[in-house]
């Protein structure tokens, strides 16, 4: 997740035009929002349910077995999403403590959130007769000719939270031999779960009358599928109010500061921000809250939860909570995938789920990261027999 980092299409050079809902009518950091009806106590009630279960989470069990493992080392490229970002970083970690359990050769490659470079190391790991490619949140569309050059080399690929080819268009085959999926289903029900627990959090914590600034992004999938569970919940939310922010993946490496200054100067009434990632706040959006407001007054939803985020809730500075990510798990899980497509079997779900957390629910130790309590190492460990 995040950033709940991800790549689309890099030729978009202006953000597209969001879709509306009650609460919004595809406005920009600028735009006037809808006036709406004031909210009731039940309606409320609903959000702080929601919230409740939110914070209690869905976060099950890894599988608890494994087909065998194979009979030789494996050999496994990770295209990493863009090291630059936490949440990146920390799978890629992940994806080399698992695979030195496994004893198998993991390479971590960069590609920047950039698909050319992307594609262009899909081809490099074919040149080097790798036996498996995993691809972290990279969606099919920017790098469909390299994917298919694997297909044809016999390569298994393995996504994280990428958008397979055929569910842009039926007729595309598939060209990922296997995803990481959660409790929730596949990564588009996970995020939209994840937008929906949001929205639940900023509606109980400005008690029904948010006026929320929320950043949007048009080119990753992962992004848009946030942006919908996160809208489609506001809009339950009759007496609450939304201004978009759209930006651009190439702002994580240039105007992302200055962009974000530009918007809470123009929204000076928002009470509340939705982030969709905790590098957006830290890239731009956190310090841009302390240039233009205090940010005492604002609720300020992140995501991750990887460190220094909840340190950031502890001071009560830039951020105040989001809903947790490990993506070490997902990439254990994503090598167990490898295991189980290599053995012609289908994945399983990992036991990702969704939970909030903030300064008073689901903390972790000081300079630490968010973590579900799972431990999902020593399981896929068993599971694989070599714990």
């Amino acid at each position: 997740m995040l950033l709940a980092a991800a790549c689309g299409d890099s030729d978009s050079s202006e953000p597209a035009e969001q879709p509306s809902s009650p609460a919004t009518e595809a406005a920009t950091a600028t735009a006037e929002p809808e006036t709406a009806e004031p909210e009731t106590e039940s309606e409320l009630a609903g959000f702080e349910s929601a919230l409740a279960a939110a914070y209690a989470g869905t976060f099950a069990a890894p599988p608890t077995a494994a087909p065998p493992l194979p009979a030789e080392s494996i050999d496994v490229w990770w295209l990493s999403c863009g090291e630059f970002t936490p949440y990146c970083a920390f799978g890629s970690a992940g994806a080399v403590a698992a695979g030195e359990a496994l004893g198998w050769d993991v390479t971590v490659v960069d590609a920047f959130a950039d698909p050319m470079v992307g594609g262009n190391l899909i081809r490099d790991a074919v040149a080097a007769s790798v036996d498996a490619i995993v691809i972290n949140s990279i969606d099919c569309d920017g790098i469909r000719g390299p994917l298919a050059d694997a297909d044809e080399a016999g390569v298994a690929v393995i996504a994280i939270t990428s958008q397979y080819c055929s569910d842009e268009d039926l007729d595309n085959p598939t060209l990922f031999d296997g995803v990481v999926t959660y409790v929730e289903g596949d990564f588009t029900d996970w995020y939209y779960a994840i937008g929906e627990a949001m929205a639940n959090w900023i509606v109980v914590k400005t008690q029904g009358e948010a006026r929320v600034l929320t950043v949007t992004n048009n080119e990753a999938v992962v992004f848009r599928v946030l942006g919908s569970g996160f809208m489609d919940r506001m809009s339950d939310c009759s007496n609450c109010q939304v201004y978009e922010f759209p930006i651009l993946l190439a702002d994580f490496g240039g105007d992302l500061q200055t962009k974000s200054e530009q918007a809470m100067l123009q929204n000076p009434d928002v009470n509340a921000v939705a982030a969709m990632g905790d590098t957006i706040v830290q890239m731009g959006l956190g310090p841009a809250i302390l240039a233009t407001d205090d940010g005492a007054d604002l609720h300020v939803m992140g995501l991750e939860g990887l460190a220094p985020s909840p340190d950031l809730a502890r001071l009560g500075v830039q951020q105040d909570a989001g809903v947790g990510a490990q993506p070490e798990w997902e990439a254990y899980a994503a090598l167990d995938t490898v295991i189980r497509v290599l053995a012609g079997e289908e994945s399983v779900s990992s036991g990702i789920g969704v939970q909030v957390w903030d300064v008073d629910n689901n903390l972790p130790p000081e300079g630490g990261s968010y973590d579900s309590g799972v431990d999902f190492v020593q399981a896929y460990l068993d599971a694989w027999g070599v714990g």
